[in-house]
């Protein structure tokens, strides 16, 4: 989560702050979609910037979603689609390929970027969360099997799961 150009969520009404993740979140859902899940790592809050300026220049029906992502697996978000969104995530991954030109042609070599790249704190959180995502989806996956064994499963503590409970699964995927 790099940019010059952050909101100050703090001085946003609710709906604004909704809104504005609903961009954020949206750009990285396209990404994700249409390039694959590496490049959602050049997300910036300046391709956030682009879409709202799009959107409010050539105005067009925004739709929200709900939609589960990596760093929030339980609860669904609100995810808003245009093609200001679109085009903003297209942006970036350029301006984001020519950066990574540059710093490469700075460096003088092509290793001394990986390097560099794994030390920022974007690629720690998403390793964090990602390592927490898997986590909680063998946690899922094993749900069945550690009620009958009564094995530790943190969903069955997180959900205060009652022996003999039906549809436990299905009311944990509601909470989301």
């Amino acid at each position: 989560m790099r940019g010059y150009v952050k909101a100050e969520k703090s001085e946003l009404k609710v709906w604004e702050c909704r809104c504005y993740t609903g961009y954020y979140c949206g750009i990285c859902k396209s990404i994700g979609r249409r390039y694959g899940q590496l490049p959602r790592m050049a997300l910036s809050y300046d391709a956030v910037f682009l879409a709202l300026v799009l959107a409010g220049l050539f105005p067009e029906e925004n739709i929200f979603v709900r939609e589960n992502c990596l760093a929030h697996p339980l609860r669904k978000k609100a995810i808003l689609h245009n093609t200001a969104i679109d085009y903003a995530g297209d942006v970036m991954l350029i301006m984001a390929w020519y950066k990574l030109l540059d710093d490469i042609r700075d460096e003088g070599k092509i290793a001394a970027m990986p390097a560099d790249f794994c030390k920022q704190p974007a690629l720690t959180k998403i390793g964090h969360c990602l390592g927490k995502w898997i986590y909680l989806m063998d946690a899922m996956d094993d749900l069945e099997e550690n009620i009958k064994t009564g094995a530790y499963n943190p969903l069955l503590y997180r959900f205060a799961y009652e022996n003999g409970e039906p549809d436990f699964r299905a009311r944990i995927l509601e909470t989301g």
